[in-house]
């Protein structure tokens, strides 16, 4: 019984969670290709995606034309056969939030070529897929090709087709871990948030970044991690799902410049998990203990108390 309230009194271990963040004004000018260059990041802001068991590094900085993320994933150190692991970075530009996707929440993929837009109250019709009917959160802003994006977001396309960048994943040592393991670069057109009717000089928004590793099914997302692991916005996969808006941080376009590089934090310590399978265990194992002594004290009693043959 003392196992069973010691396994019960187990405390959680949770880190702080950074829920906000300030893009400094960028002395250096990325290139999001998956190749680092000496310095290119040393004028970013840093904090922490996930824990130690699953996570890394999300890194930020802006000029006023650009976002440039970089997110750098130290845990994943298989690299997928296909070159399936994903990053991805998502934006509430006039932070309504919300359980799933709103219409003009913009979901980018690491791979440069693929952009979406929340359905919210109005879901796109994404169309039938490579066999899958189409059903998504998420609808295609910019696809494979022009025709995927439906006509009243096509102005939103044309700038994210001329300005988005997305690596693709990068495979390297880094800052963060001389293994090789999984990075990837982003560069953002602040442009396309002109193009929310009714915003004006967006310099705050709601933000939500995550690294995902393919071949274990796992996710992590800054702050706070709310993604399945199998999650995928077009209609090949629906069965999975991207943060709701509600659980995303607020990043902050700043007006100056960083005065020296960020030291980069320790990745935080994954929450102690209370093990109820052993707890069931140990509560079963002591009921038996405890009722096979009873029963025995109870028979003993009995044996005492019968009169002794003459």
């Amino acid at each position: 019984m003392l196992m069973l309230m010691l396994a019960i009194g187990l405390p959680h271990v949770h880190s702080e969670k950074v829920t906000e963040i300030v893009a400094p004004l960028a002395k250096t000018i990325p290139t999001a290709d998956a190749f680092l260059t000496e310095g290119e990041w040393d004028d970013a802001a840093v904090v922490t995606v996930g824990n130690s068991k699953f996570g890394g590094y999300l890194l930020v900085k802006h000029n006023w034309t650009y976002l440039w993320v970089y997110l750098d994933c130290p845990t994943d150190t298989i690299q997928s056969p296909l070159g399936w692991d994903n990053g991805w970075v998502a934006i509430d530009p006039d932070m309504s939030g919300g359980n799933k996707p709103q219409e003009y929440d913009i979901l980018f993929h690491s791979h440069g070529h693929l952009v979406y837009i929340g359905d919210g109250v109005e879901p796109i019709d994404t169309g039938p897929w490579d066999g899958h009917s189409g059903k998504s959160q998420w609808g295609v802003l910019r696809g494979h090709l022009p025709e995927d994006t439906p006509e009243k977001y096509r102005d939103m396309r044309d700038v994210v087709i001329a300005y988005y960048a997305g690596s693709g994943p990068g495979w390297a040592p880094t800052e963060a871990s001389e293994t090789f393991h999984r990075y990837w670069e982003f560069r953002i057109p602040l442009s396309i948030l002109d193009l929310i009717p009714g915003l004006d000089n967006i310099t705050k928004f709601g933000f939500c970044a995550s690294m995902e590793d393919y071949d274990k099914s796992r996710i992590a997302d800054w702050p706070v991690t709310k993604s399945t692991g199998d999650f995928w916005p077009g209609p090949d996969a629906p069965q999975g799902t991207y943060a709701p808006p509600d659980s995303w941080g607020t990043l902050t376009l700043g007006t100056t410049q960083l005065a020296e590089k960020p030291e980069w934090p320790q990745l935080p310590s994954p929450p102690l998990e209370i093990p109820y399978l052993y707890i069931a265990i140990v509560a079963v194992a002591a009921i038996v203990v405890v009722s096979v002594v009873v029963l025995r004290v109870k028979r003993r009693k009995q044996t005492a108390s019968k009169p002794k043959e003459a």
